[in-house]
């Protein structure tokens, strides 16, 4: 929330509500009305590019992973590390995608997991028990 106040000696005080928050690796200021759509935007576009892609090889439209990365024209160990946002737990998707998520959590973190189970990438990226 953003207020102003006159002072007594003619000058106009200024309060301006804001945090900085890391986003993709640079700080940012982030203001109360704007919530995390900044963070939000690039974690839910990799999770769905992860997504299909995983289909690709699923459908099997590719026969292996390699033969996805030259295709897409990417490197075999970076659409690995890519793919892996396919298997993201739900949960944090959907909190992801409210908004509900925690100051910590950045697509950085998100490539950090290194777990297939749910409830140890919840516990990693610090999501609350709340479902």
């Amino acid at each position: 929330m953003t207020t102003t106040r006159m002072l007594e000696n003619g000058n106009v005080a200024v309060h301006v509500d804001f945090s900085i928050r890391r986003v993709e690796n640079r700080r940012r200021i982030v203001y109360p009305d704007e919530g995390n759509a900044e963070a939000v935007r690039p974690m839910l576009a990799k999770i769905g590019q992860a997504r299909r892609w995983a289909a690709m090889l699923e459908e099997g439209r590719y026969a292996k992973v390699s033969d996805l990365a030259r295709a897409l024209g990417m490197d075999r160990s970076n659409l690995v590390r890519e793919l892996e946002l396919a298997w993201v737990s739900p949960r944090i998707v959907r909190a992801i995608a409210s908004g509900r998520i925690p100051e910590s959590l950045t697509l950085c973190r998100l490539y950090g997991m290194r777990t297939p189970d749910w409830k140890e990438q919840e516990r990693f990226v610090e999501l609350d028990e709340d479902p």
